[in-house]
């Protein structure tokens, strides 16, 4: 329940709670606001849920106190569709706009022209219970961008003519209501693309990450077949393969496990995105084995590969590419961090048709998968697409026969099983199988504090499959050496930042001061030119202990090297990066001992490190 939800029987329920500890907000999910803020963002959403009993748009203490006067935020806050509840309340707790947008038929509320702002605004301040002077602050803090990014010039571009129609289709269809009175047909969206296909085409290729590559099957260029002939029989499976079938565009009633044919090429719901088309991986094969007089046999069915019937498939392949896919939108979670439609049972079936060594995996999904099959041995290589876009035949084919080196690591730990993971599930059915009515236990305890995802398995000590920052290219990289640390500050002894320092966007500017230089060595060690990259992890005195990581990623940096080729790489520690965040004080605090620093190539490899101290 991401927002309150009237129920069929009247009852209103209100949207789910995070509970959330306060260190916990500080040094994790604050943490990249902060830097958005320091980059100079000019407006912030606040979302449907409630955080700690209070929903985000009317959370005083967040909206003011945290992102104005710690974090020295100077633009706008919007609120989502949906997401005000009241006038008064949000106003003073720090909303300056309303969601805009026409009231879909039959909603009175809760989105401008005719919501909690509007007219009801006005009304709020007559009977004073919103002030002028606020008003005035919520105007201030709305022109200030306008003016900063020059949107008064003339010849700044205008919004897209076609925002509207493109709304009313996508949530309600070319019947819809909020289409009247408008050019039947609409018109057309504004071109912007210039040469955008050929960088979608280009970092869809690069950020794909490469898991397993055994005996380098990739890239296939360079391969041959059994008795050193050319390879020349592909062999293409499973359903996210071939162009889609219900449109470049997922609607917004597409299934909770997504459209069942054809390749995903972005998210669904606040996520997603209209394709001005697609270009399958199957259409990509088909070009590239059409240079060489090769041949394409595919099985884009999941149901007939679950059945194991693979007798139209002759002769046998010399590589077999199975292409397996989990969708994942906006407004429900995924139901399982496996791989859809009968993944699993697809692939077992293709590796033992398929034989020796010969299958390669390429999967299409927007995060974590299970992979109960990674180690299996037939099963050669393992290629993490994610979502790639528009080009996403290209792009894969692309990292398949070499034309570019998959560069991407992974954001996320894949597990060796889901119960590794260990995170609670919020349940939330109610005693009559329904949802929950009582709106007291829609309740997301966050109990895992800063512990999630490598920090989880840290602290347990669990082996991975995949371990976060994990991926391979088509070369080998080695970090070398010790690392050398650097001191700017000098000798620093003040454990706490410059109270005196001003709050600029990003908080205390004294929390940006430049604390330590980190250099390392690394080198290229394999046969080709390649790109990788480096990652420096910070051990504090107290990790492992009161809920502190064992280690926290603060700085990552990619290199370029040619074949053989060493060189040095340079990353700047600030003093937010060695702090943490002081409940009692409600300060930043730099702990006393000795820090360990650790320079590699993922969360597990880690093979460059140094002890330092910073107090004193």
């Amino acid at each position: 329940m991401r927002s309150d939800t009237v129920m069929p029987d009247g009852t209103i329920v209100d949207a789910v709670s995070s509970n959330i500890d306060d260190q916990t907000l500080h040094e994790l999910y604050l943490w990249p606001f902060a830097d958005a803020v320091k980059a100079g963002t000019t407006s912030i959403m606040c979302s449907y849920n409630r955080l700690n009993g209070t929903y985000a748009c009317e959370d005083e203490r967040m909206l003011t106190q945290v992102l104005r006067n710690e974090l020295g935020f100077r633009g706008y806050v919007v609120s989502d569709w949906f997401a005000t509840h009241s006038t008064s309340k949000v106003a003073n707790a720090g909303l300056d706009m309303e969601q805009p947008g026409e009231l879909p038929p039959g909603v009175k509320t809760s989105h401008g022209g005719g919501g909690y702002f509007g007219p009801s605004l006005e009304a709020a301040v007559e009977v004073g219970n919103v002030t002028m002077e606020r008003v005035d602050e919520m105007a201030r803090r709305l022109m200030t961008p306008y003016y900063l990014l020059q949107q008064d010039d003339p010849d700044y571009p205008t919004v897209d003519p076609s925002m509207p129609y493109l709304l009313a289709i996508s949530n309600d269809g070319w019947e819809s209501g909020l289409l009247g009175g408008r050019p039947e047909g609409g018109i057309p969206g504004r071109d912007v693309r210039a040469n955008h296909k050929e960088l979608i085409r280009k970092w869809g290729a690069s950020a794909a990450v490469l898991l397993k590559n055994d005996d380098g099957i990739l890239p296939l260029s360079d391969k041959t077949a059994c008795g050193g002939e050319p390879m020349l029989y592909i062999g293409v499976f499973g359903n996210a393969v071939f162009d889609v079938t219900e449109g470049v565009v997922a609607p917004p009633n597409t299934p909770q496990e997504g459209q069942e044919d054809g390749i995903i090429t972005i998210g669904g719901g606040a996520g997603g995105g209209r394709n001005p088309y697609i270009i399958s991986p199957l259409e990509a094969i088909k070009s590239q084995m059409n240079k060489v007089d090769g041949t394409v046999q595919y099985i884009t069915s999941n149901k007939v590969l679950a059945n194991n019937d693979l007798r139209s498939i002759y002769p046998k392949p010399d590589v077999c590419l199975v292409f397996l896919k989990s969708w994942a939108a906006e407004t429900y979670d995924r139901p399982s961090l496996e791989l859809s439609w009968n993944s699993t049972v697809v692939v077992n079936n293709v590796v033992k048709f398929c034989g020796w060594k010969k299958t390669v995996v390429i999967t299409n999904s927007a995060g974590i998968n299970t992979m109960p099959w990674a180690e299996n041995s037939n099963v050669t290589a393992i290629l993490a697409a994610h979502y790639t876009g528009q080009e996403a035949g290209n792009s894969i084919v692309d990292v398949l026969w070499g034309k570019t080196e998959p560069s991407g690591r992974l954001p996320y730990t894949i597990p060796k099983t889901v119960e590794d993971y260990g995170s609670p599930i919020v349940n939330l059915t109610g005693t009559d199988g329904g949802l929950e009515r009582n709106s007291s236990k829609w309740q997301a305890d966050f109990t895992e504090g800063q512990l999630i995802d490598y920090r989880h398995f840290d602290a347990h000590n669990t082996e991975p499959l995949y371990e976060f920052g994990f991926g391979l290219g088509y070369t080998t990289f080695k970090v070398e050496g010790d690392l050398e640390v650097v001191k700017l500050g000098g000798n620093t002894t003040n454990d706490l930042p410059d109270a005196a320092a001003p709050i600029e966007p990003g908080g205390n500017t004294d929390l940006w001061t430049e604390m330590l230089r980190v250099t390392g060595r690394v080198s290229n060690t394999g046969q080709r030119a390649g790109s990788t990259v480096i990652q420096l992890y910070v051990s504090s005195p107290l990790a492992g202990r009161n809920g502190i990581p064992v280690q926290a990623l603060r700085g990552f940096k990619k290199i370029q090297l040619e074949a053989g080729q060493s060189g040095s790489i340079e990353m700047v520690l600030r003093r937010r990066d060695i702090s943490h965040w002081d409940v009692m004080a409600q300060q930043w605090r730099i702990p006393s001992g000795e820090f360990k620093l650790a320079l590699g190539l993922s969360a597990r490899d880690l093979s460059a490190n140094k002890t330092t101290r910073v107090l004193g």
